[in-house]
């Protein structure tokens, strides 16, 4: 009996720690505005792919403070502060982190409706080329991944860094047009337009890029990174991703028309090899 309880203890203190880690809190940045809504997805997604089966208990958190995306990326490279972050790919993001190259999105951030001055629609209704879009000016933020894209196409370009000031700039008249992603548009519209008025969604227009959005994970938790991908892809195989994916977006995608719009494609050369667009199951196709 005596033999019997060691042995027991024995197992017991082996198996506590393996155990307690199924408890854990993932942290991520806090967003840059207290009126951007584009985190509540990506937590919620995240949140099913952790938890996916009862495997773990995950606390999802935001960080302390606000980081810019350089910093934010330096932080994840030291493994401080930030664990997980979701953004718009960059050469430079998959290199140094360990993206999970499933579009969070399945590709819906690449395709873009513009925030325009009320006033200002009878700018854009005659547009029927890209070339003439050119014309017109747009915003965008300074340190975003479809910036340097968007330029090497020869768009007419400002930028400013603070994300709030980008819809200031529209309302103001100091730039034409700003570029959102279907999946942010109408909850920043309706967020941000009562603060200034002069906004409204273009009616006619969309521009198609590549622009898959990753999670990317600190190179100092291999095993999260790991969890991370292969519950995702259990997501991806039972259709519980497709399923919250459009729960989510197919009312905003019909709201906004998206299947009718004239749309524009742009190449994006700023993708790596590794980018998965042969896998169709994780791309949303349904454009004119």
């Amino acid at each position: 009996m005596k033999l019997f309880l060691t042995l027991l203890l024995s197992m017991t203190c082996i198996l506590a720690p393996i155990k307690a880690s199924y408890a854990d809190t993932i942290y991520l940045a806090r967003p840059k505005s207290e009126h951007d809504p584009r985190q509540e997805y990506v937590i919620q997604l995240l949140a099913k792919i952790l938890n996916y089966g009862g495997e773990k208990t995950t606390t999802i958190k935001y960080t302390d403070h606000v980081h810019s995306r350089e910093r934010l990326k330096q932080l994840l490279m030291e493994g401080r502060k930030v664990d997980i972050q979701a953004t718009a790919t960059r050469l430079d993001w998959e290199q140094d982190l360990l993206p999970i190259r499933i579009p969070i999105y399945k590709g819906l951030l690449g395709y873009r409706v513009l925030l325009i001055h009320k006033q200002h629609q009878s700018k854009f209704n005659g547009i029927t080329n890209i070339n003439q879009l050119k014309q017109l000016t747009g915003v965008l933020g300074t340190q975003w991944s479809i910036t340097p894209v968007w330029k090497a196409h020869g768009f007419k370009t400002v930028t400013n860094v603070d994300y709030e000031s980008l819809f200031k700039i529209i309302h103001f008249e100091r730039a034409d047009y700003f570029p959102r992603g279907v999946n942010e548009v109408t909850q920043e519209f309706k967020n941000f337009q009562p603060h200034y008025m002069n906004l409204a969604i273009e009616k006619q227009l969309g521009l198609y890029l590549p622009l898959p959005m990753y999670y990317f994970v600190t190179p100092k938790k291999p095993e999260l990174a790991k969890r991370l991908n292969d519950n995702f892809e259990k997501i991806i195989a039972d259709g519980s991703f497709d399923e919250f994916f459009l729960q989510q977006f197919l009312p905003i995608i019909n709201q906004l028309g998206i299947p009718t719009r004239q749309t524009f494609f742009i190449n994006n050369p700023n993708l790596t090899p590794e980018t998965p667009l042969q896998r169709k199951e994780l791309w949303y196709t349904n454009l004119k």
